[in-house]
């Protein structure tokens, strides 16, 4: 935990101390269109826009069709009962300040909808066992 620590107190170090070095160094404004690879490992996808303008972030996200089998759960309630998760979408949007080129703070808010079944069952609505939404 503390090696942690130190790890993000010196990130953030390296980036303030860089940001005082451009400060007078215009920032570049650019658009972003970027995919999640991550998501491809649950037989998903992810696409999200960025928008840099001067020294302000906005992005929106949104995933779709993402699958977590029970094998791929931690262990706990969910996992012994047998259960799997598919998640149609999970979509949010972001806005934040930049402290140079490559280094931004963010708030992201975010809702994932989650479908409940259990483990090698067919994803359909007769096959569900329960369905709710989240907000992170």
């Amino acid at each position: 935990m503390q090696r942690n620590i130190l790890a993000v107190l010196a990130i953030v170090g390296v980036a303030f101390s860089t940001y005082g070095q451009q400060k007078n160094t215009p920032l570049e404004n650019r658009v972003n269109l970027v995919f999640g690879i991550g998501q491809l490992t649950q037989q998903g996808f992810n696409i999200e826009g960025n928008i840099f303008y001067k020294r302000w972030a906005f992005d929106y996200s949104h995933g779709a069709s993402l699958n977590l089998p029970n094998d791929q759960l931690e262990e706990g309630a969910d996992k012994e009962q047998g259960l799997a998760f598919h998640i149609p979408w999970t979509t949010g949007f972001g806005v934040g300040y930049r402290f140079n080129n490559w280094l931004n703070l963010r708030v992201e808010p975010k809702w994932h909808r989650f479908e409940v079944l259990y483990d090698g069952d067919l994803l359909s609505e007769a096959n569900l066992i329960g369905e709710y939404t989240t907000f992170t």
